[in-house]
């Protein structure tokens, strides 16, 4: 399988930008644990799930923050808090590199065995880290694993506990099938991860859905362990609702709002589960019984297929400069 490209590579590719905190003076010890925190003007959770994250019980890991150029006061939070604890190394971008992009950046510069992925919005249990990596440290062969989960309101109010089951089955096609669900919140993201498996899967790449695309390639390898206690909140609140798909790609690629390029995200999302399949290394009757689940998957998103191509030809009519305004506003962004 292909490597995800290097930490170099990315800093040629995205430029340079500011660190501080952890990586100033004398280098440490590398930590077990990595968790990578993207974040683009996150100022009003961003406290919240930086306190999550240091009151947790196991203290070997270090916080790679990623922020995409804030232009709120998201830069100002995240230096206070690389200033108060050495295992925070706060990176600002000088330019928006793009969400997924910022994403991916946050995992290239881990320096973990493990590796957690951390939203600026969401909170995770004090016992977070600690079940999970006793679950990694006690079965080489678990590549990925998650935990229940408590879904929030802006006001950090339970709405609702989930147990996410999908891509812990024994059979390749069946989590396959259980990933691509809509249904499913894709809570394992958000898992604790070999750093070591993430590296040898496709990383994420700049549509709707890509990380339903990493998690099925994870789980083609390994079934995910499911640690059935809630120890993750996932928080649903306004900022993080699509209102335009169309609008949304300029989270993924903000030289949209310059370029004005057509984007048809379901037709690249459908192009990655067969991408994904013919990279994956698995017995040919499993790959024919998986193929028939990725073209279940597209079968089912025929609808969004559909809308891709009229809403393309409608942004087309637009011309550059229509498509540009639309991929400027930021409230389209989410």
């Amino acid at each position: 399988m292909n490597s995800a490209p290097s930490t170099s590579s990315v800093a040629r590719d995205q430029g340079s930008a500011t660190c501080r905190g952890g990586d100033s003076g004398v280098r440490r010890a590398t930590p077990k644990v990595s968790i990578g925190l993207a974040v683009y003007n996150g100022e009003q959770y961003l406290a919240e799930a930086l306190e999550s994250i240091l009151a947790q019980t196991f203290r070997d890991f270090e916080l790679v923050i990623c922020d995409n150029n804030s232009t709120d006061s998201t830069p100002e939070i995240c230096a206070r808090y690389a200033a108060k604890d050495t295992r925070i190394r706060y990176y600002r971008n000088p330019i928006n590199i793009g969400g997924v992009r910022n994403e991916n950046r946050s995992m290239f510069l881990a320096r973990g065995s493990y590796f957690k992925l951390a939203a600026h919005d969401d909170n995770i249990a004090p016992r977070f880290l600690e079940e999970c990596v006793a679950v990694l440290d006690a079965n080489p062969d678990v590549e990925v694993c998650s935990t229940g989960a408590y879904f929030i309101d802006a006001g950090s109010n339970i709405t609702e506990t989930r147990t996410p089951r999908a891509g812990t089955e024994d059979r390749l096609h069946h989590r396959i099938r259980s990933i691509a669900r809509f249904d499913d919140a894709c809570e394992a993201t958000y898992g604790l991860m070999r750093m070591r498996a993430l590296k040898e899967v496709r990383p994420q790449t700049n549509h709707l859905h890509s990380d339903r695309i990493v998690l099925t390639e994870l789980a083609l390898r390994r079934p995910f362990h499911l640690i059935e206690i809630p120890l993750f909140y996932k928080r649903i609140h306004e900022g993080n609702a699509y209102r335009d798909l169309r609008g949304r790609m300029a989270w993924f690629q903000p030289e949209l709002t310059l370029t004005g390029r057509i984007r048809l995200p379901h037709w690249q999302q459908a192009a990655d589960y067969l991408t994904m399949l013919s990279r994956s290394r698995i017995d040919p009757l499993e790959r024919l019984r998986c193929g028939a689940e990725v073209l279940r998957c597209i079968w089912r998103m025929r609808r969004y297929l559909a809308i891709d191509v009229v809403d393309g030809v409608r942004m087309f009519l637009r011309g550059k400069g229509g498509r540009c305004r639309r991929y400027m506003d930021e409230s389209r962004w989410r």
